[in-house]
């Protein structure tokens, strides 16, 4: 075969790899077939994508932080600056929750942070069900153990559905000791 098809062939199964139209392991197959073994992807190219993949961790990361730090700053404030009405915590609440749910989809990828943030929302909806407890049923026990079950249901629910343990085993956890609790009290 001649040099110049060679090389547009070659050209051709790069294109196909680089738009995904065949799995990459396909395509250096074939380049390795046509090459005679002699196949290994330029150095250039494997730090260009290097650099494009440091790029783009270092700006998620970073997105992350902030993500982070502002959550952070809402919970601490949903906490802080109850005396004024309720309204602010509920408004802040819901501000942290969708931003913990948007970072969650930005880091489908990401499996470092992930479960970080999962806690970060299991726990914020936590303290906002035993803080509308405390402020709307100060007196009642009853709408208390409703909630403490219902979000260790919550966890438990998700700990399956996801299937990981650091929802799965506290909320069993949870479960069992709020209701062997109101059990003992009765």
């Amino acid at each position: 075969m001649g040099d110049q098809r060679k090389k547009i062939i070659l050209n051709e199964i790069t294109f196909w790899k680089q738009n995904k139209l065949l799995p990459g392991h396909y395509c250096d197959f074939l380049m390795t077939l046509y090459t005679e073994g002699n196949y290994e992807e330029d150095a250039e190219r494997k730090q260009a994508k290097a650099s494009v993949l440091k790029k783009k961790q270092t700006k998620s990361i970073a997105l992350i932080a902030l993500l982070a730090v502002v959550i952070g700053a809402l919970i601490y404030g949903l906490f802080t600056f109850t005396s004024v009405s309720w309204l602010m915590p509920a408004v802040v609440a819901i501000v942290a929750l969708a931003l913990m749910i948007g970072t969650l989809k930005l880091l489908k990828d990401n499996n470092v942070f992930a479960p970080l943030l999962q806690v970060f929302a299991a726990l914020l909806i936590f303290m906002l069900s035993i803080h509308v407890s405390q402020t709307f049923y100060p007196t009642s026990n009853a709408v208390l153990y409703v909630l403490l079950i219902a979000n260790c249901s919550l966890w438990l629910g998700s700990g399956i559905f996801l299937k990981v343990l650091y929802f799965t085993i506290p909320g069993a956890i949870g479960l069992l000791l709020v209701i062997g609790n109101f059990l003992m009290t009765m």
